[in-house]
């Protein structure tokens, strides 16, 4: 005689029944996705892609990483540093060409025109520390532009200048710091942005110099003998507010503000044990021990 079951009981036992296969069937897939996405981190992009920062759907700039296409935002930071190294050391560098056209215009020695070089050089090292520190407070982004607008200011200084003091403060003070404020900021933002390739990204940036430092003199020497140094300077300016000014506006502080991760990795991830940031002491406190005293 076959039994037969309250109609009730039956249906909450399926029930149950179906809510546990349901709940096993979840778990089986987050295993599969979770493993998938471990030895296959193309799979695991795929999925970011839906992932954002933010819940505003309209805000594409919090897109968690690349769109797939491989390209790392990264390298856009460097090729904007490579120009601005090249402008800036490509400037600086080719003043000894203007030696010649200083004695001529200010009635000077050469001693006097190198003397403009040398204090230039000498004010880029003393703003580089200070353009550092001010590039970690408000960003290198405005430390860097208001660099390069410094140094267009100088250039159009001393192209007006009408005596040696003029020149020596234009082109010795204030292309000096602009020059200065330029540099570090850079190669601290590359630090920020690469782990693994970061010797090949700095490299990269820091080619720019050795790059301006070998055109720039040819083009500053065959350009004021046909035009004058004064229209060089002038043109020198023209292109440290164009094209530097737009390579600066590229510059970002920090990956996580385009939702990325150093060197594009997946987040989550971390840099090798050789890589991490070591801490320690300050300045301040390094410089009261006895080791340095």
């Amino acid at each position: 005689m076959i039994e037969r079951r309250p109609s009730a009981t039956f249906a909450r036992e399926t029930f149950a029944r179906d809510m546990q296969s349901r709940s096993e069937l979840s778990a089986l897939w987050e295993v599969i996705v979770g493993e998938q996405t471990e030895f296959f981190p193309a799979s695991r992009k795929r999925i970011s892609r839906l992932q954002r920062l933010s819940n505003n759907p309209l805000d594409l700039s919090t897109i968690r990483q690349d769109d797939g296409s491989g390209f790392f935002y990264g390298w856009i930071i460097v090729c904007a540093a490579f120009i601005l190294l090249t402008i800036s050391a490509g400037i600086t560098y080719s003043t000894p060409v203007m030696f010649p056209f200083f004695e001529t215009d200010f009635t000077i020695g050469r001693g006097q025109a190198a003397f403009v070089f040398s204090c230039s050089q000498v004010m880029a090292f003393v703003a580089g520390p200070f353009a550092g520190s001010l590039a970690e407070k408000l960003g290198p982004r405005m430390v860097v532009g208001g660099g390069l607008s410094v140094l267009a200011a100088g250039l159009l200084g001393s192209a007006l200048a009408r005596s040696y003091g003029e020149l020596v403060f234009s082109y010795g003070m204030a292309v000096g710091v602009g020059s200065g404020a330029i540099y570090v900021p850079l190669l601290g933002l590359i630090q920020r942005w690469f782990y693994r390739r970061r010797g090949l990204a700095s490299g990269l940036a820091t080619a720019g110099v050795s790059i301006g430092t070998l055109t720039f003199p040819i083009i500053a020497a065959s350009a004021a003998g046909s035009f004058g140094w004064r229209y060089l300077y002038f043109g020198f300016a023209a292109i440290c507010l164009s094209i530097g000014l737009v390579a600066v506006c590229v510059l970002v502080a920090n990956p996580k503000q385009r939702g990325l991760s150093p060197d594009g990795v997946p987040d989550g991830s971390t840099p090798s044990s050789s890589e991490k940031t070591i801490s320690g002491l300050s300045l301040k406190e390094a410089v009261a021990t006895s080791s340095f005293t």
